[in-house]
């Protein structure tokens, strides 16, 4: 038989075909293929996924995307955003998404809608999975998501200030023979008047501001140099 032609060969020869061919014809021989490209790229964007862990991967993939994207705006623009994502069902439910450009929103969401980002969330999603019931949620059970989502944030500054070093928990009672003399880390503008661990925090309004704080990073941790160590 003839030998195989290569590709390079064999671009030239359709792109020359391709060429010689009336508008009618191009038309006619790839309008049935653009319809079924449009159709899988239509399906993969809009179309039902499987419910459980595929969909709580999907749902947080797309969160990572919109949230990249809404950080580029804010810095191109001073545009703030409040994102949230929750399930649409039991069947495919999920943790809410939630994020924030900065400060701004979050001092809007506790100052005027009274409530941490987190626990709009919360509350969207219990009113999507099961209506009005799911957003009737007692004032303890707020406060107590409040003091987890609280103590959560302060563990992960810690250990962004430990930077490679691994420190698994914060230590509020000895925090400066556990924290202090072992990794060099002080801490920094603690907003209420007694220094302990937000579980312990009684009201809300304590909460919240503990929350701001460590949010705004006005309230931070701080790893002393060689020297400064040496000195402490």
């Amino acid at each position: 038989g003839e030998p195989k032609k290569k590709v390079n060969e064999l671009s030239k020869e359709i792109s020359k075909k391709w060429k010689a061919m009336s508008d009618e014809e191009k038309n006619s021989l790839t309008k049935d293929v653009l319809v079924e490209l449009r159709e899988r790229r239509e399906n993969k964007e809009v179309g039902e996924h499987k419910p459980g862990a595929v969909a709580a991967q999907d749902s947080f993939m797309t969160g990572e995307r919109v949230q990249d994207t809404l950080k580029r705006l804010n810095m191109r623009t001073g545009d703030e955003a409040l994102l949230i994502i929750t399930s649409g069902s039991l069947e495919r439910a999920h943790r809410p998404y939630v994020v924030t450009t900065g400060p701004r929103v979050d001092s809007f969401c506790t100052e005027v809608l009274k409530l941490i980002p987190d626990d709009i969330g919360a509350k969207m999603d219990g009113f999507m999975v099961t209506g009005i019931e799911g957003v009737a949620r007692t004032h303890a059970q707020m406060l107590l998501d409040m003091k987890k989502t609280v103590s959560q944030l302060i563990l992960q500054k810690l250990q962004c200030a430990g930077s490679k070093t691994k420190i698994s928990r914060m230590y509020y009672s000895g925090f400066t023979e556990q924290i202090t003399k072992r990794y060099g880390i002080v801490l920094r503008n603690w907003p209420l008047e007694e220094f302990k661990n937000p579980s312990s925090v009684s009201t809300r309004a304590g909460i919240e501001t503990l929350f701001h704080s460590w949010n705004s990073d006005t309230t931070h941790f701080y790893r002393m140099t060689t020297q400064e160590f040496s000195d402490w």
